[in-house]
């Protein structure tokens, strides 16, 4: 998350209510990290895990911190979008969201 360069490196959504990708949604099987590019000679880890190495709902937890808001949804869908506004930051739940997040921004931009 972007923060700022100088000391305490406050978290540009700090206070902030912020839609973000459910942590549920990163551990669903194995997902494999392969070398980008790999050869022979250098033929990567092979790396694999049972979900993301990073998974984003904490990340964000972090970043809005301790009176800042994460909406996450597992159930987001096409139908029943993720959108949040807290501005200057309209923020949306994955691809799932991706139709309401434009209808939302053409409406924050009218």
């Amino acid at each position: 998350m972007a923060r700022q360069l100088e000391p305490p490196f406050k978290s540009v959504i700090l206070g902030k209510t912020i839609v973000a990708h459910p942590r549920e949604w990163d551990f669903t099987g194995p997902l494999n990290y392969p070398l980008a590019g790999a050869t022979a000679e250098n033929p990567g880890t092979d790396l694999v895990t049972t979900g993301f190495l990073f998974p984003l709902q904490p990340v964000v937890e972090d970043a809005v911190g301790p009176n800042g808001r994460v909406i996450a949804q597992p159930k987001a869908n096409r139908t029943t979008p993720v959108v949040h506004v807290d501005r200057p930051f309209v923020t949306a739940q994955s691809v799932e969201s991706c139709i309401g997040f434009g209808d939302k921004m053409v409406e924050v931009l009218s």
